[in-house]
Formats: structure tokens, sequence, C-alpha cells
């Protein structure tokens, strides 16, 4: 526990002291600073949409027991040029749960690359690659892995609503997205009991998103960038079809949707949220569970 409340104290102070700095640059002058529009603090840097949800805190003190808490954030830092059609960012992520049977305890430093494939000759669809590959920690299950998303995602205009883009109703603005793809993971242990050796998993994920936008006073407006309300829903499942560790692992998926209502969202993100988990994700170090969460949701992000 010393050592868990030791890297929340690290993660808070980093998350402090780059929010003093952030407000210090804006209080000077009303043109955001270039490494500002390069920084990403959200919940999950694995899809644009988990980069659009803000990092999870939520922290209880029992009477009689120690304190329990959890967090979920992600940091990402674009190194390539903002215009690019192929970007590449330096990751890191942290994902912490003592307030489940199920503990988790998991830590994640790598790159994550959105790369552009191409576009439809009538112009109404356009192809990325995602993969991100990283160093993951478990703490809970004492294991070391190299491991990787490689993610096939289209973004397609369409009526009444478009695919891997915002479509704009009014107030309103509903998004959809889909992917499909593998996870590869190599495990190497920390010890001899923990197993080792190599997993490959198809998976595909689908998120939908509504939200309910804040007026825009400049042109009369609803604000996309601005909302008010949004309902979440985040899905994805895996089939482990190579297993050289021989742990059982074959099926899972993981189920996440909620609603947050945001106090504010540029370029600081926060919000109050509740939301509902059910499943397992191998690469965040979630076992397989279900909980209600509550939370304060702190984000930033100066792209828009």
């Amino acid at each position: 526990m010393k050592k868990t409340f030791t890297r929340l104290v690290i993660v808070s102070t980093f998350l402090t002291a780059m929010a003093s700095h952030a407000f210090a640059q804006s209080a000077d002058s009303t043109k955001v600073p270039e490494w500002q529009k390069r920084l990403t603090i959200a919940q999950s840097m694995a899809t644009s949409e988990q980069q659009a949800l803000p990092a999870q805190f939520n922290i209880t003190f029992p009477k009689d027991k120690g304190a329990s808490f959890l967090v979920n954030i992600g940091v990402n830092y674009q190194f390539t040029s903002l215009k690019a059609s192929s970007l590449w960012a330096f990751t890191g992520e942290y994902h912490r749960n003592s307030m489940t049977d199920s503990a988790q305890n998991n830590l994640q430093l790598g790159l994550h690359g959105y790369l552009f494939l191409g576009d439809s000759k009538n112009g109404h669809s356009s192809y990325f690659l995602i993969i991100d590959p990283k160093y993951s920690w478990d703490g809970v299950a004492k294991t070391n892995s190299a491991e990787t998303n490689i993610l096939f995602m289209p973004k397609w205009t369409m009526d009444p609503f478009n695919i891997g883009k915002k479509s704009q109703w009014g107030a309103t603005t509903f998004y959809l997205s889909l992917y499909g793809g593998t996870q590869v993971q190599q495990v190497f242990p920390s010890d001899t009991t923990t197993p080792k050796g190599f997993k490959l998993r198809p998976l595909v994920k689908g998120n939908a998103s509504f939200s309910f936008n804040r007026h825009n006073p400049h042109n009369k407006g609803y604000d996309d960038t601005n909302p008010l309300l949004t309902i979440f829903a985040d899905y994805d499942q895996r089939k482990t079809i190579v297993n050289t560790t021989h742990d059982g692992e074959n099926f899972t998926h993981t189920l996440n949707t909620g609603v947050n209502y945001f106090i504010t969202t540029s370029p600081f993100t926060v919000s109050v949220g509740a939301s509902f988990l059910e499943g397992a994700d191998v690469f965040s170090g979630l076992k397989a569970q279900q909980y209600f969460l509550v939370s304060l949701n702190i984000g930033f992000s100066a792209k828009n």
C-alpha cells in the first residue's frame, strides 16, 4: 500500500504542476502554447474515444480500514507534426483499483501511432491503423509484458449519421466508431512461479456516445467541443487463439458505460460521472469483475 500511495502522490504532483504551468501560460496570452496542443491527459490512450474521456479518481476512507481508491489515468505527448496525417506520441498509463476484491495495479509506458492509410475515390471514407507498442507492468500478477494493439479503423461519411466522425444534430452530437484488429503480448515473469509466453488475441471494438452541447454565444449555435452532458458506451471482445503461457485465458470482453456531467471542458476537462464496468482486460491488468462507480474526472486537451 505504501508503494502504491507513493505512485499516486507522484502522479498527482505531476498533474498539479502541469495544471499550474498551463494556467499561468493561459493567463499571459490567449494563444495556446504548442506544447499544450501536444499534451493530452485522459482516462486511457488506446483509442481517440478513450482519450476523450477524462481521467477517473475515487477514494474512500473507511473508519476501521485503510483507504481504498481507484485511478484510471493516461498521459499522451505528441512528438510528430500537429498537422501530419500520421501521428506518433509518447504515452503512459496507470490503472489502480483497490476498491473491489479483484485488485488492479498496472503501469504502461510506450508509443502510440495513428497512421493514415488512404481515402476512397469519392472522398466519403478514409482508413486508419492504430499501433501502440509498450511495456506493461502488472503489480498483482507479478508480470512484465511487451504488448501492442494493432487496430484498423474506418471513417465513413453516411446518412443519417457518420462512423468514426461526429454527427451534429442541433444541440446534440452523436458519435459511433468501429475497430477490428488484434492484440499481441509477450509475457515475461518477474519470478519463477508466474507463467511466461506469447499471446495473440483478435478483437472487435465499438464505441458510441451522445452529447448535449452548450450554447456558443459567439455564433449563436451549439459547440460540439463543449458538452454539458455525455452518455457513452464502449464494448470490446477478444478471443485468445495463441497462448503459450497455458494460463487458461480464452474469451474476454469489457463493457464500460456511463454518463458524465461536465463542469468545464477547455483546456481542462472537469466532470462528475457515474459509470458501470463489467468484464476483464488483460492489457490493463483488469480481472473479470463488475462494479458501479461515481467519480471525479479530470482531463486536459488544448487541441480544440
